[in-house]
C-alpha cells in the first residue's frame, strides 16, 4: 500500500504536537518540583531565622510585643515615648490626632463591622488596634531616621498613609501610626524580668 505525502502529514503533524504537549507538561512539572524545593528551603531559612532571632532576644533581654496590656498609662508613654524619639532626632510634632479604638478582634481597618466574633482568631480576640496621624517636620534624613525609630521599637507600630510636604526648606509628613493592645496582659506578662520595655 503506497503512503502519499499528505496521509503521512496527516500522522506525524498529531503525533509531533503529543510528544510536544508531553514535553511541556514534564518540563513544566519539573519547574514547579524545583519551585516547590526553593520554597520549602525558603521557609526552613526563614523558621531558622525566626528562632535565632527569638534566642538572641530572650538572651538580650530585649523582646518585642506585638500587643501591651490595655493601661491607663499607655497612651501618655506612647506619646512620651514620640516626643522623645523626635527630640533625639530633631524633629517637631506639629500634630497627633487619636482615632477612635476598634473592636476586640478588629485589627484591620478593612474588617471592621464586617467579621463574625465566631470566627476570630482566638490569638487575635482580644487584640484592641488604636491608631492616630501624626504630624512631624524637619529634615528628610531626620524623619527617615525617626520612622527607623518607630519600626525597630520592641513594640510593633504599623506605619500607613505617608503624606509627604515641602515646608520652607524643610519636609512635612503626616502618617498614621497604629498599634495594638490586648486587655487580658498584664505589664508582668511582657516585662517579667523588671526590665523597661518602650
Amino acid at each position: 500500500m503506497k503512503l502519499d505525502g499528505f496521509r503521512i502529514l496527516g500522522w506525524a503533524i498529531p503525533l509531533f504536537c503529543i510528544a510536544l504537549a508531553g514535553f511541556l507538561i514534564w518540563s513544566g512539572y519539573s519547574r514547579l518540583g524545583s519551585a516547590n524545593l526553593s520554597l520549602s528551603a525558603a521557609q526552613m531559612s526563614v523558621q531558622s531565622a525566626s528562632l535565632a532571632r527569638d534566642e538572641a532576644e530572650k538572651k538580650s533581654g530585649q523582646a518585642r510585643f506585638a500587643a501591651v496590656p490595655l493601661t491607663q498609662t499607655e497612651e501618655p508613654k506612647f506619646l512620651n515615648g514620640l516626643r522623645d524619639h523626635a527630640a533625639t532626632r530633631s524633629i517637631k510634632i506639629n500634630r497627633w490626632l487619636g482615632h477612635p479604638a476598634s473592636a476586640p478582634g478588629e485589627i484591620s481597618p478593612v474588617a471592621m463591622g464586617t467579621q463574625d466574633p465566631a470566627t476570630l482568631d482566638p490569638a487575635i480576640k482580644s487584640i484592641i488596634r488604636v491608631s492616630g496621624d501624626l504630624t512631624i517636620q524637619g529634615t528628610y534624613e531626620n524623619i527617615r531616621n525617626f520612622l527607623g525609630d518607630l519600626s525597630s521599637s520592641n513594640r510593633l507600630y504599623l506605619l500607613s498613609d505617608l503624606k509627604w510636604a515641602r515646608k520652607d526648606d524643610l519636609v512635612e509628613l503626616t502618617v498614621t501610626v497604629t498599634r495594638f493592645l490586648d486587655p487580658t496582659l498584664t505589664p508582668g506578662d511582657i516585662a517579667p524580668d523588671g526590665k523597661k520595655r518602650t
